[in-house]
């Protein structure tokens, strides 16, 4: 049996949690919802990185304020 609370996993392969903050500004009355602001994440990731980087990032929005952005 092996007992996990022993095993030390190496720094380099240790996932890195990152994360990005930001607001988006609008001008008028045009409101913007958490899937639009999705799709055009996962565009540019994959105009940046291509499918193969872009799908391995885990990607995804913790919190998104319909009201604020």
């Amino acid at each position: 049996m092996v007992n996990l609370a022993r095993i030390k996993i190496p720094i380099d392969l240790k996932v890195r949690e990152r994360y990005i903050a930001f607001k988006v500004k609008i001008e008028g009355d045009v409101k913007i919802d958490k899937k639009t602001v999705a799709k055009a994440i996962w565009k540019a990731a994959l105009d940046v990185l291509g499918e193969v980087w872009a799908g391995s990032l885990d990607l995804w929005i913790m919190e998104y304020n319909e009201g604020t952005g």
